[in-house]
């Protein structure tokens, strides 16, 4: 769908929350009377307030009003499933989380059927935030998806194979609202780029180790809109030892095999499934001994030469460690240094390797693409919402 001239305005306020009428001329490249009409649409709509010109002494020229997002002009559910739990929010125009509850249930075992009865159920149960209308579900999954974004093609981690989610979800909630799909690695990233740790990146690599594997996505900076190009990647299954171990993929020695979360709380002498929060109190009572033991182990040995790989091969320009490896790259910068000194494309251009800054990227990331309609044509959207009155 392409971006109408109300889109483009919003777009670039969710980006910078506010700016002045000449700003956002400038950010949209719309002519001064598309921005002028498409301010009009945006007020009545409620998406924007808008706030008269400040006269600064001494200040040359005319001065500009103020544009600023109303936040609360609509929201979007946000899931993130996992083997284990489900969790679900609500997420605002300014990618805060107005509501959230996690419920534990083995995904996996449940089957897609029955998964999905509860997923639905999960969405009809969330609280909405006051009287804003709802402008799309996102949903992240651990593994592919079709380039729909609506069938679930192989989520590995879930025993999921070509799996109508969009259809088999709408039937079940009775809603028109938009429902979208997509591998939670790539939302993540999708969250860090917009917002968080890699904010301002050209070519952003995200890693993000979570209990049973390790996500993977690459961002592009995009048109000067702001819009991005997101590329899944199976980086967990990347053969770091391929005399190691045998992976659920079928190869050997795959990545993930060493630093997923339980791999990583497995290296530091932990009993939990390595959420980043169990790795960071860990790491944080190292004694001296155990800090050089864990600094020698596989895991440490196979992250430097994954990061190596990654980086020599897709050459981003930042990289954001997510999950249990945001404390790592917290707690020991030093193995970032080494694993940047290996690479011969960082040797060449700058790269810089740094924790997460979000702790739901996934579903700030599923929010974000939720959101897509609304940002490409706010009136459709949102007509067709007040219209159909959903608030599931």
């Amino acid at each position: 769908m392409s971006q109408t001239a109300n889109g483009r305005l919003l777009d670039s306020l969710i980006r910078f929350g506010s700016m002045s009428r000449a700003e956002a001329t400038l950010d949209t490249q719309l002519a001064r009377s598309a921005v002028g009409a498409a301010i009009a649409d945006l007020s009545r709509l409620n998406l924007v307030k808008t706030f008269p010109a400040v006269v600064a002494p001494g200040v040359a020229g005319r001065p500009s009003p103020r544009l600023e997002l109303n936040p609360s002009g609509g929201y979007a559910i946000a899931l993130n499933v996992r083997a284990e739990a489900i969790e679900i929010a609500t997420v605002d125009l300014s990618r805060n989380i107005k509501s959230y509850m996690e419920r534990s249930v083995n995904v996996r075992e449940l089957g897609a059927a029955e998964a999905l009865s509860t997923i639905a159920e999960c969405i009809r149960s969330i609280e909405a935030p006051g009287k804003s209308p709802l402008c799309g579900i996102g949903i992240a999954l651990p593994g592919i998806v079709g380039r729909d974004n609506a069938i679930a093609r192989n989520v590995l981690a879930l025993d999921w194979h070509d799996v109508p989610v969009v259809s088999v979800l709408k039937q079940h909630i009775g809603s028109q609202v938009p429902i979208t799909i997509d591998h939670d690695a790539t939302l993540g990233a999708l969250a860090e780029y917009s917002c968080g740790a890699g904010r301002g990146a050209g070519r952003l690599l995200y890693l993000t180790s979570e209990p049973n594997g390790l996500g993977a996505a690459m961002i592009s900076r995009g048109r000067s809109n702001g819009s991005t190009g997101d590329h899944m990647l199976q980086a967990g299954h990347l053969s770091v030892n391929p005399s190691g171990s045998r992976c659920a993929c079928g190869s050997r020695g795959c990545l993930e095999l060493f630093v997923s979360g339980r791999a990583i709380e497995n290296a530091i002498g932990g009993v939990g499934s390595g959420t980043p929060g169990e790795v960071s109190a860990k790491l944080s009572t190292f004694t001296l001994k155990e800090r050089t033991h864990f600094l020698r182990s596989d895991c440490i040995n196979a992250l430097k030469i994954g990061l190596v790989s990654l980086i020599n091969t897709l050459a981003p320009d930042r990289v954001v460690l997510a999950g249990a490896l945001a404390p790592i790259a917290a707690h020991f910068p030093s193995i970032l240094t080494e694993a940047l000194a290996m690479s011969v494309v960082a040797r060449t251009e700058p790269v810089t390797i740094v924790p997460a800054a979000l702790n739901n990227a996934m579903l700030i990331g599923a929010a974000e693409q939720a959101l897509r309609g609304l940002k490409n044509d706010p009136i459709l959207v949102l007509e067709k919402s007040r219209r159909t009155g959903d608030k599931t």
